[in-house]
């Protein structure tokens, strides 16, 4: 199996992020998931952002 890009494992973690979030979403009843759930949030739009920086290279 070939190696990855950088590209492709940053958006491998966003994608497994985001189904991440959507599951804690629906389950957020603490408020430790809450904060979880922001945490992941900020991270995912800092790989978005990292993603669109490294295409437009």
């Amino acid at each position: 199996m070939g190696q990855i890009s950088k590209r492709e494992q940053m958006i491998e973690c966003a994608e497994a992020m985001e189904k991440g979030m959507i599951k804690t979403q629906t389950l957020r009843d603490i408020w430790q998931n809450n904060l979880i759930w922001w945490m992941c949030k900020a991270i995912k739009l800092l790989l978005e952002a990292a993603i669109k920086e490294h295409t437009s290279d």
